[in-house]
């Protein structure tokens, strides 16, 4: 007699599943409604980065830093990364920066800028931008000024004149 492994239901990968979606035939859903449920779990993984932070940052201001990033090898999936800093990140492409503020026990949005080549047609067709996507293009506009960095340098206490710090702003 022969013994057999039980094993469990096997999981899928992740490989296996983004090809599954790239050969299904385009979605019929909406691009809101599925925008939006994005944006759920979106919300929910901040506030839960949020409550874990409040514990290990106790009664402290701190940030919350969420790069965004594509799959090297599967482009269609597409990652959040959230992380809880003492210190503001210096901005970049693919980032959302926000501030808690402890005695008021407030989030605030510090900045939030998309892929690179976004950033760049964004600056590029400014007067054309619809209403809903100005606070977006204004982060865009303070990124390539030199406006994020300064803020960043100041929520550190950092200040232009030391020495270890060059300030380049940046053209594209």
């Amino acid at each position: 007699m022969t013994k057999k492994k039980i094993l469990g239901p096997r999981k899928e990968t992740l490989g296996k599943i983004a090809r599954e979606i790239m050969e299904k035939p385009q979605d019929s859903r909406d691009p809101i409604e599925l925008a939006r449920i994005n944006e759920q779990d979106y919300i929910k993984n901040l506030f839960e980065c949020l409550e874990t932070h409040k514990q290990i940052f106790k009664h402290s201001d701190f940030f919350i830093e969420v790069l965004t990033k594509k799959e090297p090898l599967i482009k269609i999936v597409v990652r959040n990364y959230f992380a809880g800093r003492l210190a503001c990140p210096t901005p970049f492409f693919d980032q959302s920066v926000y501030q808690y503020h402890w005695y008021d026990d407030k989030l605030e949005l510090l900045w939030a800028l998309p892929v690179e080549e976004a950033c760049r047609m964004y600056r590029n067709y400014a007067l054309e931008v619809v209403p809903e996507e100005r606070a977006l293009l204004g982060h865009i506009l303070d990124y390539y000024d030199g406006t994020l960095l300064r803020l960043a340098m100041k929520l550190n206490g950092e200040t232009l004149e030391s020495p270890q710090i060059e300030l380049k702003i940046i053209q594209h």
